[in-house]
Order: structure tokens, then sequence, then C-alpha cells
């Protein structure tokens, strides 16, 4: 009698796959297997080395995993393959904040998250409608605006968001408000008041002198106390609040000073001779006003006087032609309602320096050849004066001008800035279009006699021991002659001949 068994092939499964988030949980590989694996078989990695069948994201690798059902003799073993895909967790970044001015310019969203999001996000707002990454200030108005942006998880990882908040400051108004008439010497105020912006704030202001910036101003109206000599317009410029929001401001005040007619005088210094200076009359009171002034000078040392009307408050300025060091002393003053004021005092030298005698030299001295190195000098506006040519040409450095003659012109300055001008011309004639010949022509046998010629120019010197247009006879072999030629202008220039 025989006894067949028939044992089973043993069963490892099916082929699978898995795939899972890089943070999902451990789980048992086995249970992913296809088919009706049979259980208590053995798992090994892509090396053949035997891994448990509990798989951890969060701290192995993706990959093939192979499922061994020992053999069941005398059937062999089974196997069976779980590829396991691990996808990546998305990152949205951090909640992020931004906060801006209504006129500022456009910007990218993505820049104001926080951590480290992956690109290729979709941004929504609040309504979960989809937006663009660019924000403009600009367009959008003044209020807070929160965008969430969303990137998209790889299955089964969930998407991960992350929001930016976005506040956008207005733009601070502000008006501004005064006294409109004070009497000379009086103090009065001026009112700045913030309609919209966040206090504290600041003011930008003219008052014609240039811009000023007011103190800081806690509350919504600030005040400052000017003094101004004459009537003066305050001028808004700009106003900056405490988001650091900056905008353009209108509006102005204008404080009329009624005052007693007052004067100043000042001038420049220091003229050169030729030159017009500006006296200024500082005036102050009721136009039209009549001054009164001395011109002092050697040939005049009593003074001359002269009266000049001025139809306007403030500086004044009048222009004059001192040919010599002149003083202009104030007499009186005169205003529109006649009142005349002879307790006044000033004057302004004004100094008139000479001019330079100023020189043009050169050297050489023109003229010259063409390639000549030239050094153009001015002089006479002493040691430290300093000296400007035209044409690109530096002062005492050496350059080499173009065939031609040209007339340069130097700008001389001494040391009280006064300046005058020299010319020079410079001829630069051209180089001679020196030739050489020879009677007869090369080659030659020897004994034979050589006359060698210059051409092109008016005088020829040639090396080697030749003399122009004179018969000698060369030696067995072949000489490069050089012959020099000079014209009428002293210009030399060269040609050779190989005989």
């Amino acid at each position: 009698i025989v006894a067949v068994i028939n044992n089973t092939l043993p069963d490892a499964g099916q082929n699978a796959s898995h795939t899972v988030c890089e943070n999902g949980p451990a789980f048992n590989m086995y249970n992913f297997l296809g088919g009706a694996p049979l259980s208590g078989g053995s798992w090994f990695d892509a090396s053949g080395s035997s891994v448990s069948n509990m798989f951890d994201p969060s701290t192995m690798s993706g990959g093939v995993f192979t499922y061994t059902v020992p053999a069941a003799f005398p059937c062999p073993s089974n196997s069976a393959d779980l590829t396991v895909i691990i996808n990546q967790i998305p990152s949205a970044g951090a909640n992020g904040t931004h906060t801006v001015c209504e006129d500022d310019g456009l910007f990218d969203l993505f820049n104001y998250l926080t951590g480290s999001p992956d690109v290729g996000g979709i941004w929504t707002d609040v309504n979960n409608i989809p937006v663009p990454n660019m924000f403009n200030p600009s367009t959008s108005g003044s209020g807070t605006f929160i965008f969430t942006y969303t990137v998209l998880g790889a299955i089964p990882c969930p998407d991960a968001t992350a929001t930016v908040t976005i506040t956008v400051n207005p733009l601070p108004v502000v008006t501004i408000s005064g006294t409109i008439s004070i009497t000379q010497g009086m103090s009065t105020t001026i009112d700045f008041t913030l309609t919209t912006g966040t206090t504290p704030f600041t003011v930008v202001y003219d008052d014609g002198s240039g811009p000023i910036t007011s103190p800081s101003f806690n509350s919504s109206t600030g005040t400052i106390t000017v003094t101004p000599n004459a009537t003066t317009i305050y001028t808004l410029v700009s106003v900056t609040d405490a988001n650091g929001c900056i905008t353009n401001a209108i509006g102005s005040v204008t404080i009329t000073v009624n005052q007693f007619p007052t004067i100043t005088l000042s001038g420049t210094a220091t003229i050169c001779e030729g030159q017009n200076s500006d006296l200024d009359f500082n005036l102050g009171g009721s136009p039209n006003f009549t001054v009164e002034y001395y011109a002092i000078d050697v040939n005049n040392p009593g003074g001359i006087l002269y009266s000049q009307m001025f139809t306007s408050t403030g500086s004044n300025l009048l222009n004059v032609s001192p040919t010599i060091t002149t003083t202009y002393t104030l007499v009186s003053i005169t205003d529109g309602n006649g009142v005349v004021e002879n307790n006044v005092s000033g004057s302004v030298t004004i100094t008139v320096n000479p001019l330079p005698t100023v020189t043009a030299n050169s050297s050489p001295v023109s003229p010259l050849c063409d390639g000549d190195a030239l050094t153009l000098t001015g002089g006479g506006a002493g040691i430290t004066g300093t000296y400007i040519w035209d044409q690109m040409v530096v002062d005492n450095i050496p350059f080499t001008p173009s065939i031609g003659t040209v007339i340069y012109t130097v700008t001389g300055t001494d040391v009280n800035s006064c300046s005058d001008i020299a010319t020079i011309s410079v001829t630069v004639n051209p180089l001679p279009a020196v030739t050489a010949s020879s009677t007869p022509l090369s080659p030659l046998c020897e004994g034979d006699d050589l006359t060698l010629n210059g051409g092109g120019a008016t005088s020829y010197v040639w090396d080697n021991g030749v003399t122009d247009n004179t018969l000698f006879t060369p030696g067995v072999g072949t000489v490069l002659y050089t012959v020099t030629g000079t014209d009428v202008n002293s210009c030399e220039n060269t040609a050779t001949i190989l005989v």
C-alpha cells in the first residue's frame, strides 16, 4: 500500500503597493499584501536583510519589501512583494503678517509667510475665492486683509495651509490754520489738525526758507509758535503718522506782519574787476519805500548820496558795478505812509580785485611738425593760480596736436578767484612725403657707379656715407639706404631704398 500526500504550495499572497504619508502611523505590511497570504512568513528588504513586519514611515524609507512563506516539503517556499511609497508632508510655512501704507508698491504675499513654505501653492481670500499672489495696496484701499496659502498634499497626506494678514494703513491727512495778522515783534501760533491717520504725527512745512519738520504731536491737533519778521506764507509739505505713512500735504497760512519801517543791508564782500554785485536791502513796514545811502571810495571820501525806491518788503536786490573798492552806508528809510526812520545803520564794503594778466605760452614755439609733442602753459595768475585750456588741453602736460593751425584759449584764475583769458596760435605742419630713388635702378654689377636721390623735401641726408645726388661706387652685396628729408618748415621724414 502506498500513501500519497498532496501538500499545497504555500501562499505568500499577491504583489501589492501601499502609499503612506511620512508622518503616518506604523502599520503591518502583511495587511496590505494582495490575495490571501499565509501568516507566519518572514519579511526582507531589497538587500535581502530580514526586517520586521511593522513599517514606521517616520523612521523607515520606502521601497520593495518581500514576504516569504517557508517551504512545506517537498513544496518550495513562496514570496510576494509589497512596494511601500512614502509621500512627503506639504509645507505652507507658518502664519505671517505685513503692514504697509496705502501708497506702497506691489509685493508678493509669499515673501511674508514664515517658516519654509513650498512653492506652487494657491492663494485664497476670506471667502475662499482664488486670488493672485501679488498684492497692490494702492488699489486695495485701507483695511485688514487675510489671505490663505494652500499647498496640496499628495494622497494620503493632507493639504497644508498658512495665512498672511496684511494691514493697509490709510494715508494721513492734515490741515493748517492760524492767525492772519500780527504786529511786528509779536509771536503767533499755527495749528495742524490730523483728520485721517494715527497719532502721534509730525508735519513738514515750508516758511520760504526751506522744509522744516515740526515736533511730534501726540494728539490729533498740534501747535507751533512762530515769530515772523515779515509777512510769511507757511505751506504744508508732508505729514507722517505713527504708522510711518507719509503723504504730500496741501494747504497754507499767510501771516501778515505789520511793522515799523526797518532796513538791513548786506551784499557780496568781494568781486572781480568788471563784475556786478547785489546790495540786499531787507525792508520791513508798509511799501513803497525810499532808501538813501552813501557810496564812498578813495575818489569820493565824503560819499555820493543816492536815493532808491523799492516797492516790496523783505529782500530787495540792487545791482551795482563798482570799479574800485566801495563802501555803501545806509542813511535813512521812508515808508509808504511817509514815516522817516533816520536811526538806521549798516554798511557793506565791496572789495574790487583786479583781473590777472593771463599769458599763454607754448613749448616748443610754433610752428611744429606733425608728431611733435607740445606743452601749453598759462601764466600771470600767480603762484597758486589755476589754468584751464580749451581743446581738452591740460596745462603744462605734453600732448601731440593735429596738423593745422589752432587757436588755444586758456582761462587763468588767481587766488581771488578772478579770471581772464589769453590765446595762442599753434601751427602744426605736415611731414614731407620723402622719396628715395637710384640711378641706375637696382640691381647693379660690381664696379657700377650709383647715384642716390632724395625727393619730396628741400634737403636730404643719407646714411652709409652717401651724399645726395652724388656719384659713388657701392660694394658688392645688398644694402638698405635711408634718406632723411627736411622741408622748408624744418619738418623731417625718411625713406629707404634697397640696392
